[in-house]
């Protein structure tokens, strides 16, 4: 924002001079106050000097009106009008939501670190209502990102006149700024003593208060944290993984993958969070974010808040075999025994030792369309202030967007199908962390049987296991005594339950194996038939100075056996 200092403006016959708060009358409006109480004759009358002095006060005028406002103004107003152009050019491609939607008027979002201009924020209307937003670049030539998650409310719901009177400050010392809470205020430039939330005007807040955590009860009653139906509390079962598109074939345009929607309960369980939203896709769900949050070590640090990277890896891996580190009854979650495999690549800075960088938006395209959600570290935004994890779960080339699940409760960005520009995604906020990312999923096992058997006589049952690694996730995460177990009903034979896979080594590998079951003969009906495959994976992160845990997956088959 600018300030009266900045610059003159003309007003009518008043020139605002620097460093006053109001108007200041000009030589200019005392004579023409003089000569409106005079008549034209006195004013024809006049001297010479007067003449002269008149007409140099008008000269002077005409040219301050003529001279152009500051670089800061101008800038400032360029920056709106672009970025407002900018948004109404997007808006005008989307459908499904969006469809008949108009770009409102932009609000520049600054840096709480350097106070500067970080991005534009453009609500996006419909029939009188806000319900999306666009994120666009501080030069407001290019838009970064865009939701549709709105809801209910105009934005922002607080004014800066409304934030002006509660802060008692003049509106042009107003900003809005995103605090180290990651939520939107307005402030005052010049001393940052109040914050008022842009959602909540009964929302006023110290600089210390900002920058604390809050509390569950204040999350919980924020009007736009929305569960999306759509992506919400969808199970799928665990054999329901990747089937790759065939070598050499052309990638689709655009593909979202269903994947279950949960919002992060506090402020640094964005990691929990993501974690939870793949658990529940593979079945059986994690219920807790609090149990992953324990494993991973999620916390407030003091000078940081959340958990690393490599923690997160190892609360996916998470089994019977180790407990939390923050809750030590905790060992391996209650819904599941074994935990899931899960490696990390980096696609970094162009060089020799960055051998994926040049592939880097051709691999993310190709993960997800193969059936691969991914886990990023980012930035929060374009102010580079913060870090977050996002899922990835989709693209459109049409819009020349990826797509995520941001677990965020506040906007600017929160909730599911988050559009980023696919640019501004992979080449400013990934960037951060050399352009980390994380593959979860179980191993994969497909079970086959006879779908009607007879009692009494032997039958087959073949399991096809494999532990995935695509491309750049291939040979990672090395493990140990893989093994495979069937599960069959009380009174069924089976020659050596539990087999030895060899082959199955690190991600990447594979390998099938068969047991002959033999049911009673006495036993008539369905019969449920279930394997368990697993490797032991011994690693260390951040905080486990080692950990071994079994990671796998599970299949099951129900035959029908008649007598």
């Amino acid at each position: 924002m600018h300030s009266l200092s900045a610059y003159h403006y003309i007003r009518g016959t008043a020139v605002l001079v620097e460093g006053q708060r109001g108007p200041v009358e000009s030589d200019m409006a005392v004579t023409e106050r003089a000569t409106m109480s005079s008549t034209r004759t006195d004013v024809v009358a006049s001297t010479p000097k007067r003449r002269y002095r008149l007409r140099l006060v008008l000269l002077i005028c005409v040219l301050l009106a003529t001279l152009p406002a500051s670089p800061v103004a101008q800038a400032q107003s360029t920056g709106a009008a672009a970025a407002q152009q900018t948004a109404r050019l997007l808006v005008g491609t989307l459908r499904g939501k969006l469809t008949g939607s108009a770009a409102g008027r932009p609000a520049p979002v600054h840096s709480f670190g350097s106070g500067q201009r970080s991005y534009y924020l453009v609500p996006i209307e419909k029939r009188g209502r806000t319900v999306g937003l666009v994120g666009v670049s501080a030069d407001g030539r290019s838009w970064q990102w865009y939701t549709d998650n709105y809801r209910g409310r105009p934005f922002p719901s607080v004014g800066a006149n409304q934030a002006g009177q509660i802060i008692g400050t003049r509106v042009s010392d107003l900003v809005m700024m995103l605090g180290p809470d990651r939520e939107l205020y307005w402030t005052s430039i010049s001393d940052r003593g109040k914050f008022v939330s842009v959602q909540d005007a009964g929302r006023v807040r110290t600089l210390q208060e900002v920058s604390q955590e809050p509390d569950d009860a204040s999350l919980a009653g924020l009007p736009h944290l929305m569960t999306d139906a759509a992506d919400s509390a969808v199970t799928a079962p665990e054999a329901a993984l990747p089937r790759p598109l065939a070598a050499g074939s052309v990638l689709p345009t655009r593909q979202n993958r269903s994947i279950p929607f949960y919002y992060q309960v506090n402020s640094y369980y964005c990691g929990p969070a993501v974690v939870q939203m793949l658990f529940d896709r593979y079945n059986p769900p994690v219920a807790s974010q609090y149990d992953i949050g324990a494993v991973m070590n999620a916390k407030d640090w003091g000078t940081w808040e959340g958990a690393e990277n490599e923690d997160l890896l190892r609360a996916a891996r998470f089994s019977s075999l180790s407990r939390a580190i923050q809750n030590n009854n905790l060992q391996g979650y209650r819904e599941r025994s074994i935990g899931y495999a899960a490696a990390s690549n980096l696609w970094s800075r162009e060089g020799a030792d960055d051998p994926d960088y040049p592939d880097r938006y051709s691999d993310l395209k190709r993960l997800i369309a193969d059936g691969y959600p991914l886990v990023l570290v980012t930035w929060y935004d374009a102010s580079h202030e913060a870090g977050h994890f996002r899922l990835l779960k989709g693209y459109d080339d049409s819009t020349g967007a990826f797509i995520v699940h941001d677990p965020y409760y506040h906007a600017p960005y929160f909730g599911p199908n988050v559009h980023f520009r696919q640019s501004f995604l992979v080449d400013d906020l990934w960037a951060r962390e050399r352009r980390w990312a994380a593959l979860i999923q179980p191993w994969r096992v497909a079970l086959s049987t006879p779908a009607t058997v007879t009692a009494g006589a032997p039958f087959t049952v073949t399991a096809r296991i494999a532990y995935l690694g695509p491309h750049p996730f291939e040979g990672k995460a090395p493990v140990t005594e893989s093994r495979a177990t069937i599960q069959v009903p009380s009174g069924f034979r089976v020659n050596t339950a539990t087999r030895s896979l060899p082959y199955i080594t690190r991600s990447g590998k594979g390998q099938t194996v068969s047991w002959s079951v033999t049911p009673p003969a006495t036993y008539k009906g369905t019969a449920r038939i279930r394997m368990v495959s697993q490797g032991k994976f011994t690693g260390t992160s951040q905080s486990y100075p080692t950990y071994t845990d079994w990671i796998g997956g599970t299949g099951q088959r129900t035959v029908s056996v008649s007598r």
